[in-house]
């Protein structure tokens, strides 16, 4: 596999192709994993729907967002309902929705950058994501 400038470099000589590769796999994810008007359940069982829109990130690369309907799931209020009424499915929600939302620093996550810093210059009682850093020192 080329490393990250050489793919970079090709997507930048072929954006079309680029594309069309894109296309491609959006289309098979499409028939092969959703099982899109097969008549048969896909991975994630059976799609009722989906719809999905393209982006293009800073790297020149493009990007998908997409939501699926799938048949015989709950509806927003049948799962409003459910978490008001069981403490259980409350309690299973909250943690699939943390499991879906995750954030790093750039040098990593949370727990291996204070892993990272000596004891000494991490205060207890203060979050690091919560403040600025301290200015480089000047260049002469």
């Amino acid at each position: 596999m080329p490393d990250a400038s050489a793919r970079m470099r090709a997507v930048a000589r072929n954006p079309v192709a680029f594309a069309k590769f894109f296309h491609l796999i959006v289309t098979l994810f499409i028939k092969h994993i959703l099982r899109w008007g097969t008549g048969t359940d896909g991975l994630l069982g059976p799609t009722a729907g989906y719809y999905g829109t393209v982006e293009t990130q800073g790297r020149l690369t493009l990007h998908l967002h997409r939501l699926l309907w799938m048949k015989c799931s709950l509806t927003p209020q049948q799962i409003r309902d459910r978490v008001l009424q069981s403490p259980e499915f409350q309690q299973e929600m909250i943690e699939w929705l943390e499991s879906c939302c995750t954030g790093e620093l750039f040098s990593g996550p949370l727990k291996e950058v204070l892993g990272d810093l000596p004891s000494s210059s991490i205060a207890s009682d203060s979050d690091p994501t919560m403040s600025l850093p301290e200015s480089p020192p000047a260049i002469d």
